[in-house]
Parts: C-alpha cells; structure tokens; sequence
C-alpha cells in the first residue's frame, strides 16, 4: 500500500514537470534557432520560461479542477501550448488579407471553442482516461525529455561554455576548426592566435588639404545594377543628378557584411577589415548575411571582442581625421571617438553629448532592442501578436529618444519641396543644419534610415498607397517606392551641404543590401535562386564626391577603399588600396 501510494505521488510530481517543461520546449527551441541573427539572450529567456512555468501549472490546476483528472489535463494542455506556439503558422496558411486582425480573432475564438469541447469530453470521461495512466506518464516523460534536449545546448552555448574557464578545452577545438578552415597565409600568425589588429597611428602629412567631409550612411540601400535588374529602373534620373553635382558613382558595388554593426567595422577601419574580417569571409562567400552574422558572432565570442568597446571606439577614419585636427559630428553612438552627438531627452529639448556619452546611451538601447527582438519572435509565432503594436510602442518610446525635436523649422523648412517632414526627416535635415555651425575641419556622419526595412516610412507619409499593407516583407513591391523617396531626402542633404560649402567631400555608401532573413523567403517562395537573393544582399548604393580641388576622381570607388582613399588623401599615406584603379588623381 505504501510503494502503492508512493508511486502515485511520483506520478503527480512527474506531471508537474511536464506542465512546467511543455511551454518552454517552443521556448528553447526558438532560442537556439534564431539566437545569431537577433539580439537574444539566454538570461531574458530563462526569465520568461520561468513565467512561462508558473502559468503552465495554472493552467494544468484549472483544467484538472475541470475534469477532475490530471491525465485529461496534461492533455489538454498539450494541446493549448501546441496551438499558441503555433499560433501563427497556423495564420500563415490562409491568406485573409486584409482581414488578417479579423482572423487572428476567429483562430483565437476557435482554439477556445476546441479547448472547451476537450473540457468536457473529459470531464465526462474521466474515469476512463485514468485508467491509461501509464501512456500518460510516458507522454509526461516524453515532454520532459524534449524540454531538456532544446534547453541543454542553450545552456552548454549560453552560460558553460563562455562564462566558466573550464571550458577552454571547447574553445581550443571551436579555434582549431577555424583555423582549418581558412589557409594560414591568408591570416598570419597574430590571426592565427585569435588577435586582431586595428590601426592607431596614422603617418601625417601637414601639407595635404583638410576639406570637410560629409558621410551619408545609407543604410540597407542597394547598387543602381541591381535597382534596374530586378526593378527595371535604371534610375537615369538620379544618375544624372549625382553626375551634376560632382559625383562619381559606382553602379555595381557589393559589400559583404552580416548587418550594420559589422559594416561599420569595414568600411570604417581597414587595418580590421584585412586582419580580421576578411580571413573570416574567406571560404563563406556562399553564406546568406543570417548564417555569415550567425558564425562571426560566435567567432568574436571565442576571441573575447567586444565589437562596441574593441572596435567602434576606435574606428580608423576617425582617429585618422581626429590627428589633424578634426571635429567629428555624428547623429548616432558611431564611435566614443565623436566630438558631437545629437541626442533628445527629458530634460533637454536637444542635447550635444560626447562620443563616450551616445556609445554609452546606444548601448543601453541596444538593451531594449534586445527586448525588441524578444518581442518580434514571440508576436511572430504566438497569439501575443494581437498587442503587438501595444507592446512595440511601449518598448520603442526609449529607443526614440535619439530623434531630435525640430526646431528651426523656418530654416530647414525649403528642404521639404520634394520630401515630407516625417521623423527621419526632421532628424536628418534638423541635425545637418546644426553641424554647419561647428568649425572646419570636420567629418559629419550621418545615417539615413528610410531605406532600410520595413520599408513603409514613403507610405506611412502618405506619398503613395501600400500595395501590401499587411506584408512588410513585400520587398518586390514596397522597396522601389522606400528607394527613390530615400534618394530625394538623399539629394535634399546634399543640396543643403553643396549651399553651405560648395567644395565639400561628400561619401554616399550603403553598407549592406536586403538582409531580413523573412525576405529572403519571400523572394524564394517567388522564384529567386540563391545566387538572385546573394546578389541583392551584396549590392550597395555607392557614390563618392572629391572636387577637382582635391584632386578629383579619375573612376568609382571600391567600398572598402573609401576610408583608405580619404586617409591618404587629407591626412597622410596610410593604406595600399585594395582596388588601384580607385585611387584616381591627386
């Protein structure tokens, strides 16, 4: 009687691991399949399984109270974290556009529906269930199992294998399969050792010019080849437009990077790119931006570098420029090396705070974008997807504050002939006009981010209708419009500088091509190959402006040659060029 009463008890205690296991195996699962390319963290995950855990026993009380059976239970909660974390691949599978709210209710309605039925087919049948204790206990098993094969190696990556020394062992194995994989001429021996170099002395040259510079990051905009490959617009008029105001375009350029934290590092340090990025790409070439961003993080995670503290601190252009005196202006945290950052907050309407102000300030938004990508996976598999614009907002609003309040509306005001005075706007045309003040020298580094996905802000403006206004993914019917309205706001800057200072270096550089991992299956579910969709990632917008005073531009501009171009003409010769034919006169 006792082993009797025992082995029951045991059998309660092995279901409440089940139902506190059954929501996290989801959970888990999507943590170790997206944990590279989003911003997720194992701590935030394990405070959510936690919570997950608490409302899975909840719900198993409140359904064994129901049917006064804790078999019927366990199974009617099986099916209740089944369908919520499939909530919306279920959605996907029947288009109701524009209905897709409605729909999302009516699922949710159903799933209820089902959830009550199963209630009280079990209520009734209670004590039949119970005589299948034992398929019930397997199944327990099961679930327990499942939890522990998907959380197992979130834990091994997430918490042994980086934060305890004992682990160097793995280390040491994950080292040597990288460096099979790369040619050892190709990295030399630092590289070879997991070090890196990053360049911080600058040969000078006090007779070079020092004109101002004006780099206009055009984040996620692609080259003018592929705009008229897959768009059938050769953009003759833009062309034209940069041709008249002194630029020389590359109409074909491609960068490889995984996302814009890494463009930074390429564009912006060389000494990097070569030491360190380009051995790494070498033998990826066939990796889409979520794999290659997938294994340099883990490669920067093995060497112990912090891309924020290691490299944007000392990104090359700048510490380069700064050796001879120069002011570096920038709307964003680009480098602790800034002079200026603009940023808005509670107590000022527009602050001026240091480059080590904003680096610290973008990294406590990087915090709540960590949020931010926790929010997008659970509103793109769950119910939660119902207030997913209540949660976006509430999590947003911090992330704002780096969009400054327009003032000066009267002055900058003209600029608005073929845009609109949306947010981006107001912060690109608002801050442009408030660096003409600072003193020359200077670089101004400004991000331009209407192209850049969702690609909405032109319809959001009400400049067009949107021909998918429940598919942000659409990039073959939303990107062109997001495109060209970019590249007015695009020439509208330019205006603004060429008015001010009519012999100023102006850079026009994407710094990478479509990189949402959605639109590559969106492109895939439309025929694309992989080599199309490589292709249009590779692509960047790329233009390069150097008046004939200094020296001028014989042919286009390799990317990666633009900071090594810059150095060496208006600081000192610093770098080889990895295209010669780039370097034009001087």
């Amino acid at each position: 009687m006792k082993n009797k009463k025992l082995k029951k008890r045991s059998g309660y205690i092995l279901f409440y691991f089940a139902v506190c296991f059954l929501p996290n195996i989801f959970l888990f699962f999507l943590f170790n399949s997206n944990k590279y390319q989003n911003n997720l963290y194992f701590s935030h995950f394990a405070v959510l399984a936690i919570i997950f855990a608490v409302f899975g026993v909840l719900l198993y009380l409140l359904y064994r109270n129901i049917t006064r059976s804790s078999e019927a239970a366990l199974a009617v909660s099986l099916f209740s974290w089944t369908t919520f974390w499939l909530f919306e691949a279920i959605i996907s599978l029947y288009d109701w556009r524009p209905y897709v709210f409605l729909q999302r209710i009516v699922l949710l309605v159903g799933f209820a529906a089902v959830t009550s039925v199963l209630l009280w087919f079990f209520r009734i049948h209670s004590a039949t269930v119970s005589k299948y204790r034992s398929a019930f206990s397997v199944l327990a098993v099961t679930v327990c199992v499942l939890f522990v094969y998907n959380f197992a190696p979130a834990l091994y990556t997430e918490v042994l294998l980086y934060t305890f020394g004992s682990q160097q062992a793995n280390l040491n194995e994950m080292e040597a399969d990288f460096r099979s994989e790369v040619p050892f001429d190709a990295i030399g021996e630092q590289q070879q050792a997991g070090f890196y170099e990053i360049k911080s002395n600058f040969v000078i040259d006090d007779s070079l010019p020092k004109p101002d510079i004006y780099w206009f990051h055009m984040d996620e905009m692609i080259s003018f080849s592929i705009i008229e490959k897959y768009f059938g617009d050769a953009q003759d008029d833009l062309k034209s437009e940069l041709t008249d105001r002194g630029f020389t375009i590359n109409e074909d350029a491609e960068h490889r990077a995984p996302s814009t934290v890494f463009a930074l590092a390429s564009l912006l340090s060389p000494t990097f790119h070569d030491s360190y990025l380009a051995p790494f790409y070498n033998g990826r070439e066939h990796l889409l931006n979520w794999q290659l961003g997938r294994d340099l993080y883990e490669r920067f995670r093995i060497d112990g570098i912090d891309i924020w503290d290691d490299i944007h601190r000392n990104h090359e252009l700048f510490h380069a420029l700064k050796a001879v005196d120069y002011a570096i202006v920038a709307s964003n945290g680009v480098s602790r090396s800034s002079d200026i950052v603009y940023r808005q907050n509670d107590a000022y309407p527009l602050a001026v705070i240091s480059g080590a102000e904003a680096m610290e300030a973008w990294r406590k938004d990087g915090e709540l974008r960590k949020f931010d990508d926790l929010r997008k996976l659970l509103t793109s598999t769950t119910p939660l997807s119902l207030f997913d614009r209540m949660i976006a907002a509430y999590i947003g609003a911090p992330i704002g504050l780096w969009f400054p309040i327009p003032e000066h509306e009267e002055v900058i005001s003209r600029y608005y002939v073929h845009t609109r005075p949306g947010k981006e706007e107001r912060h690109l045309y608002r801050t442009l006009y408030d660096s003409f003040s600072v003193p020359s020298p200077k670089l101004v580094y400004k991000f331009n981010l209407i192209p850049h996905y969702p690609y909405n802000d032109v319809f959001n403006l009400g400049v067009f209708d949107n021909p998918s206004p429940n598919d942000p993914y659409a990039f073959d019917v939303l990107y062109l419009p997001n495109y060209k309205y970019a590249a007015e706001v695009m020439l509208s800057q330019i205006d603004m500088v060429l008015d001010e200072n009519p012999n100023a270096v102006i850079v026009l550089q994407g710094d990478h091509g479509i990189k949402i991992d959605h639109s590559y299956d969106y492109l895939f579910d439309r025929g694309y190959t992989y080599d199309q969709v490589m292709e249009i990632w590779l692509s960047v917008f790329s233009a390069v402006r150097i008046p004939q005073l200094y020296g001028g531009l014989d042919e286009p501009v390799d990317p990666l040659d633009i900071t090594r171009l810059l150095v060496n003409r208006f600081v000192g010769e610093n770098y080889e060029l990895l295209m010669r034919s780039s370097a034009g006169s001087g």
